[in-house]
């Protein structure tokens, strides 16, 4: 006899439970946001062979096996090997899933299933609440006013800064902090540069502190700075401003990956400087990534001329 709908759908809850936890393992990798087509084609492919197998060996999923049911032909027989399989799939004419003599008690069998379909969908909701906590672009950032800092009011200001010029900006930089001397150093890379530098590496201390003052680029396709701050501070989570913070932000991110961190934060800071012209004053995009023992924190200034340009600062938690 053809089990119930309500035990085939029971059936059919418990085994998503279980394909969507494999899809946590193996489509989330830490070093992108999303999962690209390859790791996408390993998870339909091991889900696909997972069920066949079972059906094979087994007359039956894991969420069949659960309820007590099993996979049978017109005749009231198990059905195994190829045949079940093929039956798993829609392709054997006659199959159909039922509960064969012997099996547990169909009231045991359905708060078994009941619980382990529980348990799967608690599961799920956890490991995708994870992920949305490890995808800083999906935050809520705050409006963050950062207070103005003028090198001049500092009394050793001759001895202890020197103007110095890093791509775009002239300004002045420390020589000394906190009693040690700071270096300023250029990666090597091989070749020439297409126009500047990839980067200026500042290190003060014989710690894994050092501060990457990176080139300035121009993100395809421009930027809407009102709306990119909308999107952080209003919480955007239309296809828009998705699509925005990606294509604005995406290239920051990707580098932070390597840190595999576990807390992220996003703001949108302005550094209120009336010695400026509005125009100039410093803002754009903080983020910050901690794994509990490295941390970078991350400025990504929006330039007056539209490009972008990333402060980024490593240092122990």
């Amino acid at each position: 006899m053809r089990a119930p709908l309500t035990q085939r759908a029971l059936a059919g809850v418990v085994d998503l439970g279980w394909e969507i936890s494999l899809a946590w393992l193996l489509l989330l990798d830490p070093s992108s946001a999303y999962p690209g087509l390859g790791r996408l084609s390993v998870w339909l492919l091991t889900v696909a062979a997972a069920r066949t197998a079972s059906c094979a060996a087994f007359s039956g999923t894991f969420g069949h096996l659960l309820c007590g049911l099993r996979l049978m032909d017109s005749t009231g027989e198990r059905l195994t090997g190829l045949e079940a399989a093929a039956a798993a799939w829609g392709f054997q004419r006659g199959g159909f899933l039922g509960r064969p003599a012997g099996v547990n008690s169909g009231k045991i069998a359905t708060a078994t299933a009941s619980l382990a379909a529980l348990a799967g969908v608690l599961l799920n909701v956890a490991a995708g609440l994870t992920w949305v906590r490890a995808q800083p672009l999906l935050l809520r950032g705050i409006a963050w006013q950062v207070p103005v800092f003028q090198a001049a009011a500092d009394p050793l200001y001759q001895r202890s800064w020197a103007v110095l010029p890093f791509f775009y900006a002239v300004g002045p930089w420390p020589k000394r902090y906190m009693g040690d001397p700071v270096f300023y150093t250029l990666p090597y890379s091989k070749g020439p540069p297409k126009q500047f530098p990839s980067k200026v590496l500042v290190r003060w201390d014989s710690g894994e502190t050092r501060l990457a003052i990176e080139g300035p680029h121009t993100p395809s396709g421009g930027i809407d700075e009102h709306k990119l701050k909308s999107c952080i501070v209003d919480g955007g989570y239309t296809p828009a401003c998705a699509s925005l913070k990606q294509r604005v932000l995406g290239d920051d991110v990707a580098r932070m990956r390597s840190l595999h961190a576990s807390r992220w934060t996003i703001r949108w800071f302005e550094v209120p400087n009336t010695a400026l012209p509005e125009n100039e004053r410093p803002h754009g995009v903080y983020l910050m990534g901690s794994n509990g023992k490295m941390v970078q924190e991350r400025y990504v200034l929006i330039t007056p001329s539209g490009a972008l340009q990333a402060l980024a600062l490593d240092h122990t938690d």
